[in-house]
This record gives C-alpha cells, sequence and structure tokens, in this order.
C-alpha cells in the first residue's frame, strides 16, 4: 500500500526526509571544495555570514544562533580570529561582554566565499525554474518552522533565518 509520503526511486521508497539529508550532504560536499581555495570551512563561512548579518555578535549569542556550546563556539571564534577574519571589542555599554565583528580582511574574504557559494546554490537551483524558487525557499522556511515549537524559547537561527529571508539579506558590501 502507498503512502502519500511514499516517493520511489525505481522499486525504493524514498522519503522525504532522506532526501533532505542527501541534499544538505551533497551541498555541504559542493560547499566545502568551493571554499577550501580560500581555506574557509563551511561552518566558517556560515560564522562569517551570520556575524556580517548582525554586524557585531557575541560568544554566548552566536553559541546559540549555531546550536553549539560555548565552548566549540570558542574555539570557531579563536580560528576566525588566528586568521585576522574578526576583532573583538568590549560591548561599549557592558565592559565585560566582547563583541565580534568582521575584520577587513574578514570582509573581504567573505564576499569572495560568497561569490563561490552563490554559483554552488544557483547549480543546485538551475532546475527549479526562476518563478518558482521564492515559492521553494518559503516552502523549506515553513518545513524549518514546523520544529520550531519544540526547540525551546530561544532565539533560534531557523526564526533569524526566516526572517531574514523575509527582510531581504544584507549586502556583502566593502
Amino acid at each position: 500500500m502507498k503512502k502519500q509520503s511514499d516517493w520511489r526511486l525505481g522499486q525504493e521508497v524514498v522519503r522525504i526526509g532522506h532526501i533532505v539529508v542527501l541534499l544538505e550532504r551533497m551541498l555541504r560536499n559542493e560547499l566545502t571544495e568551493a571554499l577550501s581555495p580560500m581555506s574557509l570551512t563551511v561552518q566558517q563561512y556560515g560564522a562569517l555570514f551570520f556575524i556580517l548579518q548582525r554586524e557585531k555578535t557575541t560568544n554566548a549569542n552566536f553559541a546559540k544562533q549555531f546550536f553549539m556550546t560555548p565552548q566549540s563556539a570558542n574555539e570557531l571564534i579563536r580560528a576566525l580570529e588566528k586568521k585576522s577574519l574578526i576583532v573583538k571589542a568590549p560591548d561599549e555599554n557592558h565592559g565585560r561582554i566582547i563583541e565580534i565583528m568582521l575584520s577587513k580582511e574578514g570582509k573581504r574574504l567573505l564576499r569572495k566565499a560568497d561569490a563561490a557559494v552563490l554559483k554552488v546554490e544557483q547549480r543546485m537551483l538551475d532546475c527549479v525554474p526562476r518563478e518558482e524558487r521564492s515559492l521553494f525557499r518559503d516552502h523549506l522556511v515553513h518545513c524549518l518552522s514546523t520544529f520550531l515549537p519544540s526547540l525551546g524559547d530561544e532565539l533560534l537561527a531557523v526564526e533569524v533565518l526566516a526572517r531574514e529571508l523575509s527582510n531581504g539579506v544584507k549586502k556583502i558590501t566593502k
């Protein structure tokens, strides 16, 4: 008996979740390859892009948004700082809070990396008609939002992503 959620590839039933996982893995592999000439990992690119969208952030906020432990976030931030891609400065209103911002080199490298990432995304979307791409993106965001109630009350990366997609993502400029 075929269920409405069953898709078939030959004789095998393929679930949509499996397709999403395969797409994520393939996309990650392509992004890894595209970013490697810049000596950036996918996670480092995501961190730089995240910081750019907020202009500045803190370790704690960064860790929450990336679903990371504070220790893992610190390691990622240290790696970016070692490459001179970010700078840290005390918060003007609260001296104990350290803010993280992109350095000039971070912005320069992010522009280059973002061009490579956009090529990968474009390749992935080539099979989706232009007039359907916004709808496709909206469906993906709605699927993500389905899981938000079970993830708790924290400000989640998915909420930020949905807000950014609906408001337009900040452009990478000099």
